[in-house]
């Protein structure tokens, strides 16, 4: 099985940030507290950028403009979870 090529890191950059949006993260406040390091920020996209799928992904965000929970199997629901304020 070959290795699945990464996706656009901007594209996943939005995704996230869309993410975390919509369930009421904020990771620029956590990451001006301290509460992740730009490395753990870093690990968050490229693990966004892993998934395999992806137009899910865009179809729940479309979807869901506010939610309490990250979109069911998105790779980052747990850390997302974490950065609510």
């Amino acid at each position: 099985m070959r290795p699945q090529p990464l996706g656009d890191p901007r594209r996943h950059l939005m995704r996230v940030r869309r993410m975390a949006k919509a369930i009421g993260a904020d990771p620029a406040a956590a990451r001006n507290s301290g509460v992740i390091e730009h490395a753990e920020w870093a690990e968050i996209v490229t693990r966004c950028r892993s998934c395999g799928a992806p137009e899910r992904c865009d179809d729940w965000l479309d979807a869901h403009e506010e939610s309490p929970d990250a979109m069911p199997g998105c790779l980052n629901a747990r850390i997302l979870e974490k950065l609510k304020p």
